[in-house]
């Protein structure tokens, strides 16, 4: 091979190869230049976004970054540099100004500086009346606060609820709204002297001329709500009838959609004490379509005692509003007991009542409702386990409805009165016995049935009257026309 030939090859490599190589290594490089550039640049821009913070902005960043990293009195420290600062330069930033007090009070709270907290509390509030804040921001700032305390376990809660409240009197809306949460942990905490003036100041700031003003209609519902949790926690139901007929004149001037699923527990309430389970259990369901979480469990539990109450004994969970809670952990004890109930298990329903006690009769109005179901279950029991048989032992029986004999006696004796068995008692041999009726079978069958249509159109009638209602005015005056 001569020496040409080599000289070509190596040409021919340094074009082929060579240079190939040569120019992607190059367009590589300068896209890795190009992303370092802007990695610099966006470092710059930073940098100098930083550099334009105001010292004043700074010093809160400073503190603020303390705070969550959990550095308290250091954090605590740097917003009161901030504070200082700020003031100097009258307050050039108002919402964080806000912002730094909240977080100072919570800080304070903490290291249980209280004297400190509650000067700072107080400059909060009032930097609440200069005008320059909205509503929103108003109740967020207060909230911030007040989140932080268990009215339940904590004096001090209540002191700043109080300080709140007398502090934001002249704006009847938030003073409202934080007056009615300290009253419903009054309510909770069963302080009835400090309820009862209370909720009497919220009546009177609703009232024109010494009646309920219905343009205040939201707020008179939630009053009357608590109202309401209070008679059925101290047992005094005279009012119930009254109330009843009052907030259904309210009901057509409600505009908020917050007041629709209070008023509907309440119907639900009344109805359920007039054992009108049926309506009751329209109420109730109303309740829970609208509702939030909260109060949406609460008429759940509601929904499955009026149920086992009622004459028809429709699965309550069948539909999808109500499903949705059957998992829930508050929930739960009351869908056991709904079981234990169509099993006519006793025992077990008894225990869970006893186990879950604090769970399931925490609320007066459930805690009023169990008894009644207690003895509707010992009585649809004692029906199914009788069925095949035309005398019994009444010690056998007691046994089967875990009573005593005199328990069992009485609950025999009354469903002999209503008809709801057909026997009679023998005192000599301790017995009962049963006598059969086929035609009175036919007849109560009938009757159920009967009612069960009745419901159904009482609901399908609710349902109608409130789609009327939401329908939007407009619509209704075309539909007319």
């Amino acid at each position: 091979m001569s020496d040409d030939d080599w000289g070509d090859d190596d040409d021919d490599w340094g074009d082929d190869a060579g240079g190939d190589d040569d120019g992607d290594w190059g367009k590589g490089a300068n896209d890795e230049w190009d992303d370092n550039a802007m990695e610099f640049e966006q470092m710059e821009d930073e940098f100098a976004n930083n550099q334009q913070l105001s010292e004043v902005e700074q010093l809160f960043e400073e503190a603020d970054s303390l705070m969550s990293l959990r550095r308290k009195p250091d954090a605590l420290a740097e917003f009161k540099k901030f504070l200082e600062a700020s003031k100097k330069d009258n307050h050039p930033k108002p919402q964080l100004l806000l912002e730094a007090l909240s977080k100072m009070v919570q800080l304070c709270v903490d290291l249980e500086q209280k004297e400190e907290s509650v000067r700072y509390y107080k400059e909060l509030l009032s930097c609440l009346k200069d005008g320059s804040h909205s509503q929103n921001e108003k109740k967020t700032a207060i909230s911030d606060v007040l989140s932080q305390f268990d009215l339940g376990r904590n004096k001090v809660a209540e002191d700043f609820y109080i300080l709140t409240i007398d502090s934001i009197r002249d704006d009847e809306r938030l003073w409202f709204d934080f007056s009615i949460e300290l009253s419903h942990s009054y309510l909770e905490l069963k302080k009835w002297d400090m309820l009862n003036p209370l909720i009497e100041q919220l009546h009177d700031a609703c009232k024109k001329d010494g009646v309920d003003d219905t343009s205040k209609a939201d707020l008179l519902i939630q009053i009357y709500a608590v109202k309401i949790e209070q008679m059925f926690a101290t047992g005094n139901t005279e009012q119930l009838e009254s109330i009843y007929h009052l907030t259904k004149r309210l009901s057509a001037n409600v505009g908020d959609h917050r007041s629709a699923p209070i008023l509907a527990e309440f119907n639900g309430k009344y109805h359920a004490e007039q054992r009108d389970f049926q309506k009751s259990y329209a109420e109730f369901f109303q309740a829970i379509k609208y509702a939030d979480p909260d109060r949406g469990k609460l008429c759940v539990k509601y929904l499955v005692c009026v149920t086992m109450l009622g004459e028809e004994n429709t699965d309550p969970f069948a539909s999808r509003e109500v499903k949705i809670y059957e998992t829930d952990r508050t929930v739960a004890p009351m869908v056991k007991l709904y079981h234990f109930f169509n099993e006519n298990n006793i025992k077990e329903f008894d225990d869970l009542v006893k186990y879950e006690e604090e769970k399931i009769c925490a609320d007066p109005f459930i805690s009023k409702l169990i008894p009644a179901i207690r003895v509707k279950l010992r009585k649809k029991t004692l029906v199914a386990i009788l069925k095949p048989y035309r005398k019994v032992k009444l010690k056998w029986l007691a046994e089967q409805l875990y009573y005593d004999m005199s328990q069992t006696e009485s609950l025999l004796i009354g469903m002999i009165l209503d008809k709801s068995i057909l026997a009679r008692i023998n005192q000599v041999d301790q017995t009962l016995e049963i006598r059969k009726s086929q035609s009175t079978v036919v007849y109560n069958q009938l009757k159920a049935w009967m009612r069960a249509l009745t419901f159904r159109q009482q609901n399908l009638c609710s349902q109608i009257g409130r789609l009327e209602y939401m329908r939007p005015s407009s619509v209704q005056d075309s539909f007319m026309s």
